[in-house]
């Protein structure tokens, strides 16, 4: 029965956009609602008195009359004013109600809407249209918004269809922004986790590569501890040497032995402790800690001084009389300072070898302190860093070092350690032969 009815009313559909036109009238017409098109105001209020609709749905934004100017016209006549009208809007300000109040619309459809909602909109307007026609005339209302005053003669029925129409939009739009919300709350804890991952990703690699960055250095530090080696060895066989001739001669005696005995244990622990001092140096720092950055530098002078000294280069230091403690890293600190001084050693070889002399080498280590602000530095006589590689030098696997020779990552963790994982800051600086690593802590 209820599509029987149906299929007896008429809607007039006002739609400039032929496409848009299109897919309402076969949506509506699912729905068995007989649909009549016009494609602006003017020919739809023409068309509004030849057929007289049912109800009428009406887009605002149109040419040669818009939908406001449209529904007072319709409005304004006897036979057509108790026609439902219901206007498309974006309703993208305030001013849009007033309009809709002013001409005398009884409902607004809010750009974009479901069939769901279209559809319970007109059946809700079809079936209270009867009641309207028994409401009596408009309230006759002024009502200002800024400069402008309104009259709006619009039933107490058509203003409550209005406002409520818009109020269930509004709440539907705030359903939306809460789902919206929702859905951003949850895609920022996702975020957030895959930052936290890349972030941990990022510093396991960084951390591999300070790992390699060390062990890529080890000839350099094989060389180290054989040559620190070198001289208690030697004094060991010639203990050894000595007690041979000294049983040969009949010349041992407990005294002699404890003495033998004592010197070789005296050359041990020395040997030991330089293990200990390598693998300390090794071993990665896990969390920061604070340490005396004098005695962390004098660690790498005093263990790879000899081995400096061997090719030709002096290692000399220039420190504060005062203690400097600081809070960081200190074996990833002791890293910065062997890759610093092993690049100038580096150089240093490099420029040599051009003019075929031997090395005649010299870095300085120093520590500075004005105003609070610690600095470390680092400089050599090796010639200096050209100034078009100057901007290069710390990035990765950049290197100037012929093949197999150099790895390109030790300046590059250098500056990683100190900037990313300490928060101080690594610069570079090239004067008349000499070039210069500053750490401002």
């Amino acid at each position: 029965m209820l599509n029987e009815e149906k299929e007896r009313l008429k809607i007039l559909l006002v739609e400039d956009s032929a496409s848009q036109a299109v897919l309402l009238k076969r949506m509506l017409e699912s729905h068995n609602y007989d649909v009549e098109t016009a494609d602006n105001g003017l020919t739809g209020s023409i068309k509004a008195q030849e057929i007289v609709p049912a109800l009428i749905i009406s887009d605002v934004n149109m040419p040669v009359m818009n939908g406001y100017e449209m529904c007072k016209l319709i409005k304004a006549i006897d036979e057509l004013k108790y026609i439902p009208l219901i206007l498309l809007t974006q309703l993208s300000n305030p001013e849009d109600i007033i309009y809709g109040l002013e001409c005398g619309a009884d409902n607004f459809i809010i750009k974009p809407y479901t069939e769901k909602s279209l559809m319970s909109r007109i059946d809700y307007l079809l079936a209270t249209s009867r009641i309207r026609k028994s409401d009596g005339a408009g309230v006759g209302i002024e009502l200002s918004l800024g400069s402008k005053t309104y009259l709006i003669n619009s039933e107490k029925r058509q203003i409550l269809n209005l406002l409520v129409s818009t109020y269930e939009k509004t709440l539907e739009q705030n359903r939306q922004l809460k789902e919206k919300e929702h859905e951003l709350t949850l895609l920022n804890a996702v975020l957030e986790q895959r930052v936290q991952e890349e972030i941990m990703k990022r510093l396991e690699k960084e951390q591999l590569l300070i790992q390699q960055s060390k062990m890529a250095e080890m000839g350099g530090m094989i060389n180290a501890i054989a040559h620190q080696w070198r001289q208690p060895l030697n004094v060991i066989s010639a203990l050894a040497q000595e007690l041979d001739d000294s049983y040969e001669y009949g010349e041992l005696n407990k005294e002699y032995l404890v003495d033998v005995k004592d010197t070789i244990l005296t050359q041990v622990d020395f040997m030991t402790k330089t293990v200990d001092d390598f693998s300390d140096f090794l071993r990665p720092s896990k969390e920061k800690m604070i340490f005396d950055l004098k005695g962390s530098v004098e660690d790498i002078v005093s263990m790879f001084s000899p081995y400096f000294l061997k090719n030709g280069i002096s290692l000399n230091t220039d420190f504060l009389d005062e203690d400097v403690s600081v809070l960081g890293y200190p074996n990833e600190f002791k890293q910065v300072i062997l890759n610093l001084i092993n690049n100038s050693m580096d150089a240093i070889i490099l420029k040599c070898s051009k003019v075929h002399q031997q090395a005649e080498g010299r870095i300085d280590i120093g520590i500075t302190k004005e105003n609070e602000k610690i600095k470390v530095f680092v400089s050599d006589n090796g010639g200096g860093i050209p100034a078009d590689i100057i901007d290069k030098i710390f990035e990765p696997y950049f290197t100037t070092k012929e093949l197999n020779k150099g790895t390109g990552i030790g300046l590059y963790m250098a500056k990683t350690i100190i900037e990313n994982h300490m928060g101080w800051k690594l610069t570079a600086a090239s004067f008349e032969g000499s070039a210069e690593f500053i750490i401002e802590i």
